[in-house]
């Protein structure tokens, strides 16, 4: 899992290079003087904030026009040999907004020009969708000289201190872009990329000592470089040395460490370190206990749709003895936005839960069948559960006890297999015996009666 995760990173940065990069950031917007904006003599910069300050509000009229002027803007930079401006106009065209319409042609076009006035980002961006076929039709053979073209420039940033330049030679050698696949070579060029201050590399260079790639497993170095990039501030980082701290990887178990990473990780709104430190001021782990801010954690990571947060925050306050009948109904109300909002089965399985113990049979037996349609396990197994007991909400049907069971067991719920089984072999087993008790009964009953008429 946890490769797969350093997978998905690679992946996500991979597919766009500039996407980070500041253009035109040196200037900020003049918030009295947004709607007096002239294209012709704003700079770039002040048309950017004013559109994404527009665009934020919902003002989607002015955020167009503001983007529009923005373009133009970029456009009379890019046509004096600006490259920097190019590659603005590349990245926007290749993502589009609610503001402007995404158009690949376009971006690879711009992509080309930057390409050729020598800029590095923009040469590996063009390779790459020439490589992917995007904009245009695929051509390998341009896709590996512009990887080159890039790589050497690349290169050559790397060795005046370009900490960024160094961190994309070591994605084109760990991913094989226009040069043979080498993690070896690319845990290198990240460690240089690292040393030279660069976070995303701390944090990449962390994950390939953790799953051996490029070199042996080494759960302390990655540790150390988890830490580096969580002191420069990156949340992953934060979480990752967080974890460390609490469960002893690569380092002694500290959990007043952890709560401390954990914190500053929740202060980013990190929803998975909200929900952590959430459960350690609720046990006291690493500090002092405190009840009503873990509640308040729990019910902040439930927002922003983290379901185990939803399901401890409604239990939170669904259980408490001294529950009102406003505490019962926000309980609902967390589970609900995780099972309806967010989709998560998880979230879908609990309210059917709490709602059928509320006697809403209707709904609980709706909410926990979505959850077990979704293929979760737990609620799989509950289905084959209701599915034998009597005014449950469900029809009485063995059968489809049977597939529900089988069915979660396959899911990797072991009680649900051992049911299954009970009700094929050991409820079969009692049916024969009833069946057979009965007409050992019945013919009892039979042979007195014939001798009671003999008689």
């Amino acid at each position: 899992m946890k490769l797969l995760n350093l997978w998905f990173v690679i992946a996500g940065v991979g597919g766009l290079s500039m996407a980070a990069l500041p253009v035109f950031s040196d200037e900020a917007a003049d918030l009295e003087a947004l709607s007096t904006l002239d294209p012709v003599s704003s700079s770039p910069a002040v048309l950017r904030e004013a559109w994404k300050k527009a665009e934020a509000a919902g003002q989607l009229a002015d955020s167009r026009r503001y983007c529009e002027q923005y373009v133009q803007a970029l456009q009379s930079h890019a046509d004096q040999g600006d490259a920097e401006a190019m590659v603005e106009l590349g990245k926007l065209m290749y993502r589009g907004t609610p503001s402007y319409p995404r158009n690949l042609e376009q971006a690879r076009a711009w992509f080309e020009k930057a390409a050729q006035a020598g800029q590095a980002d923009s040469q590996y961006q063009l390779a790459f969708m020439y490589r992917n076929g995007l904009g245009g039709n695929k051509d390998e053979a341009l896709s590996a000289k512009w990887y080159a073209e890039s790589r050497k420039n690349m290169e050559a940033r790397a060795a005046g201190g370009d900490g960024e330049a160094a961190f994309w030679v070591g994605i084109m050698h760990f991913k094989g872009e226009g040069t043979p696949e080498d993690k070896k070579l690319a845990l290198q060029w990240m460690e240089k990329s690292a040393k030279l201050g660069f976070k995303m590399a701390a944090v990449l260079l962390a994950r390939m000592y953790r799953e051996g790639l490029g070199t042996e497993r080494n759960e302390g170095e990655a540790f150390r470089w988890f830490l580096k990039a969580a002191e420069q501030g990156q949340g992953d980082a934060m979480m990752e040395t967080a974890l460390a701290y609490k469960n002893a990887i690569g380092v002694e178990r500290d959990l007043a460490q952890a709560r401390h990473w954990f914190s500053k990780a929740a202060n980013l709104k990190n929803p998975y370190a909200l929900r952590e430190l959430a459960g350690m001021m609720r046990a006291g782990e690493g500090g002092e206990k405190d009840i009503p801010q873990a509640r308040a954690y729990y019910i902040q990571a439930a927002s922003y749709g983290e379901p185990l947060s939803a399901v401890e925050a409604s239990r939170m306050l669904a259980d408490d003895e001294n529950a009102s009948d406003d505490d019962v109904k926000k309980a609902r109300e967390l589970l609900f936005a995780a099972a309806d909002r967010f989709r998560s089965p998880l979230g879908q399985y609990e309210l059917g839960l709490f709602d059928w113990k509320h006697g809403d049979k209707e709904s609980g037996v709706y909410w926990i069948r979505t959850a077990a349609m979704g293929g979760y396990a737990p609620a799989m197994a509950r289905m084959g559960t209701l599915s034998l007991i009597p005014f449950s909400g469900v029809t009485w049907n063995p059968v489809a006890a049977w597939q529900w069971w089988d069915a979660a067991a396959q899911g990797g719920n072991a009680p649900a297999r051992f049911r299954a089984n009970w009700l094929l072999w050991g409820g079969g087993g009692f049916l024969l015996i009833a069946v057979g008790t009965f007409l050992i009964w019945m013919n009892r009953w039979i042979n007195r009666k014939w001798a009671v008429e003999e008689k």
